[in-house]
């Protein structure tokens, strides 16, 4: 769980509440350390992955994920990053970066990953 937490004050990850896609205020700050990262490195592409915990049906993990990494690349997109510069994809409740027997755990794992493609 602490290396988890450490990965959670990563600006790559943005965490979203149970049931939840909407961008928190930390989340929003991240957001917009990103968005100055790709405005002063045209080149820069990104991979933006959601993930869910495990508490749902897999069905509705898929759709929560998918839509919490639409979520993150509308936010770029309405500050003007080009669309084409990202792809959005949802794996639902997979790659857990710490356990879903606490809620703590749980928090953890309903998350975004955005991943730097340089070129």
């Amino acid at each position: 769980l602490r290396a988890a937490q450490m990965i959670a004050d990563s600006v790559f990850y943005i965490f979203f509440e149970h049931n939840s896609n909407e961008l928190s205020p930390e989340a929003i700050k991240k957001m917009n350390r990103i968005y100055e990262f790709l405005e002063n490195n045209p080149d820069t592409k990104l991979k933006i992955t959601g993930y869910s915990d495990s508490s749902g049906v897999p069905s509705y993990d898929q759709m929560i994920a998918a839509i919490r990494a639409i979520s993150v690349k509308s936010y770029l997109a309405d500050k003007g990053i080009k669309t084409s510069r990202m792809v959005a994809l949802g794996y639902s409740a997979q790659k857990f970066i710490a356990s879903n027997e606490s809620e703590e755990g749980r928090r953890l794992n309903r998350r975004v990953e955005i991943e730097l493609i340089i070129h």
